[in-house]
C-alpha cells in the first residue's frame, strides 16, 4: 500500500492538480492526503472530481487555515472513514495484499 501526504498550502492552484496527476503517474498512491487545502465546500467538490480518484472525503478549513482531503482508489485496498473531527480524518483501511487492517489519520 502506498500513502502520500502533502501539505499543499492551498489546493485551488492549478499547479496542485498538475502535481497530483504527476504523483498518480509516478508513484501510484492508494491513498492521497492533502493537508492545509484552504478551500471551501463548493470548490472542494469541483476540484476533487478532476483529480482522478474513485473515492474521497474532506474536512473544510476553519477560518483561514486547515482543510483536509483524503482521496483513494479501492484497487488494492478498501478504505472507509471512521470519524471526522474539525482538524482530523480517521480511516479504517483493509490492505488485501498484506491481509492487514490499519487505522490511518490525516491531521
Amino acid at each position: 500500500m502506498k500513502i502520500v501526504s502533502w501539505n499543499v498550502q492551498g489546493a485551488k492552484k492549478a499547479k496542485v492538480r498538475e502535481e497530483v496527476k504527476f504523483l498518480q503517474r509516478t508513484h501510484k498512491p492508494d491513498i492521497l492526503c492533502l493537508i492545509e487545502t484552504m478551500t471551501n465546500d463548493r470548490n472542494t467538490a469541483q476540484i476533487i472530481q478532476k483529480m482522478g480518484f474513485e473515492n474521497y472525503d474532506f474536512i473544510p478549513p476553519v477560518n483561514h487555515s486547515g482543510g483536509i482531503w483524503v482521496l483513494w482508489n479501492n484497487n488494492h485496498i478498501h478504505a472507509s472513514v471512521l470519524c471526522k473531527e474539525s482538524r482530523a480524518i480517521h480511516m479504517l483501511v483493509d490492505d488485501s495484499s498484506n491481509l492487514n487492517n490499519l487505522v490511518i489519520s490525516g491531521v
